[in-house]
């Protein structure tokens, strides 16, 4: 009886420092064909680490280093000449990476012989794929080798070489796994690069990015003479009415998504505890620690509809805050997330003393909280009703009890009036 032998797990990760032994021992063992002197030493890949640490990748298997994958964000001129590999990565240290730019250029892949067939230079494509849509890249462009002309060269020209590979009459160990990972050959071209199993021939590659929103890059892509890099940022101003499901929610929140996506913003922020809303949804006469609670249910069910909305199109979200569980108390805690699908969490440092009281003392019967609800869920009809006089005077009190700071004598005047006018309106709302 024979025995399936088992796939192995590939596990993709950005480097470490720690790494970078591991990765010079990869890159001998992935070109064993070059001489001593080709090899690039830990220094070189320090410095391409330091440049763009964000962009290099490697791929273990069972704990060890299969594969790996440099890369960095350049600009290229398509109407120039093409540039050299020394040119485009700074003589491989990838100074010459701009963040500014919108390629990014595959500079360097390996894949171990005994690792080779098993899908980790998918992997690492993958990867690097992810990287275009994270930074909204037009496109992504490689030179790759072709090792498999060599035996057939004196027969054809390497460009008729490059058309059966595309064809796929014949193969090639490098060209073919381009064209698999989605690559398109533009050129061919001679002395791009040294490398003798290649005859110094070598395809330019291109793969655009399908999710490419040019309206960004206007706005994001700062000249040489500017030192800063410009951003869009969309500020969601939320209003806390009664809903009635947790779908109603999220339409409201899809509504802000695409109207930040169709202004071209980079971030959008929503408000802190918004998701006060949802108690609109639960139980009125629910005790507020277990109304507080049971939000903090739904975190699980807020980070997937952020970290999805997110990648989908390719926004920053400050998703406000939302209550957390942990450890058996609740911390209030915010969340950014990237187009890359990841998000990052804060928990507030300064805690006002109505939360930390509201929170933390169970026995406490009325809390800020359970008002939150109320006025959430009374707040289309709350001031036509003579019995929430108090709760209205009570909050223009709160609201307005701090003492306005004007920037300048010019608008003293103005902003005081103001607040005073609001103050007056709500006080003496019948």
């Amino acid at each position: 009886m024979s025995t399936r032998k088992r796939k192995p797990r590939i596990v993709v990760r950005a480097w470490t420092q720690e790494d970078i032994p591991g990765i010079v021992e990869c890159h001998r063992a992935a070109y064993p064909e070059y001489p001593k002197n080709a090899y690039y030493n830990e220094r070189f890949y320090e410095m391409q680490f330091a440049a763009f640490p964000e962009g290099q990748y490697l791929a273990e298997v069972d704990g060890r280093i299969a594969g790996y994958a440099t890369s960095l964000i350049v600009q290229l001129d398509d109407d120039a000449h093409w540039y050299t590999y020394e040119e485009i990565t700074g003589g491989g240290t990838f100074s010459t990476h701009d963040p500014s730019g919108d390629t990014l250029y595959g500079a360097d892949i390996g894949v171990r012989t005994e690792f080779r067939r098993m899908g980790v230079s998918r992997a690492l494509y993958e990867k690097r794929v992810s990287l275009t849509k994270r930074y909204n890249l037009r496109r992504m462009i490689a030179y790759g080798r072709i090792p498999g002309y060599t035996e057939f060269a004196g027969k054809m020209t390497a460009e008729e070489y490059v058309q059966k590979v595309v064809a796929g009459e014949m193969a090639d160990p490098s060209l073919s796994a381009h064209l698999r990972a989605g690559y398109t050959v533009r050129r061919v071209l001679l002395d791009f690069l040294w490398d003798d199993s290649s005859l110094n021939y070598s395809t330019l590659l291109e793969m655009p990015n399908p999710n490419y929103q040019p309206e960004k890059r206007k706005i994001a892509a700062a000249p040489l003479q500017r030192v800063v890099r410009r951003i869009r940022v969309c500020a969601a101003q939320w209003f806390m009415r009664p809903i009635q499901s947790w779908d109603e929610f999220e339409q409201t929140v899809n509504f802000f998504v695409d109207t930040a996506n169709t202004y071209h913003s980079h971030f959008l922020l929503f408000p802190e505890l918004f998701t006060a809303q949802l108690f609109t949804i639960m139980p009125p006469d629910l005790d507020s620690r277990a109304a507080i609670r049971r939000l903090a249910a739904m975190t699980d069910r807020y980070i997937d509809l952020f970290s999805d909305l997110a990648e989908k199109h390719g926004l920053y979200i400050i998703a406000g805050s939302q209550p957390e569980l942990r450890n058996g108390e609740i911390y209030n805690v915010a969340y950014l997330f990237t187009p890359s699908g990841q998000y990052y969490s804060q928990d507030a440092l300064h805690i006002p003393p109505i939360e930390r009281t509201d929170f933390d003392q169970a026995r406490r019967s009325t809390s800020s909280i359970r008002r939150w609800r109320a006025l959430a869920s009374k707040s289309a009809t709350m001031w036509n009703f003579p019995k929430y006089r108090a709760c209205r005077r009570s909050l223009a009190r709160r609201l307005f009890s701090f003492r306005i700071a004007p920037t300048s004598a010019k608008h003293s005047t103005a902003s005081g009036t103001r607040h005073n006018r609001v103050r007056s309106r709500i006080l003496s709302t019948p």
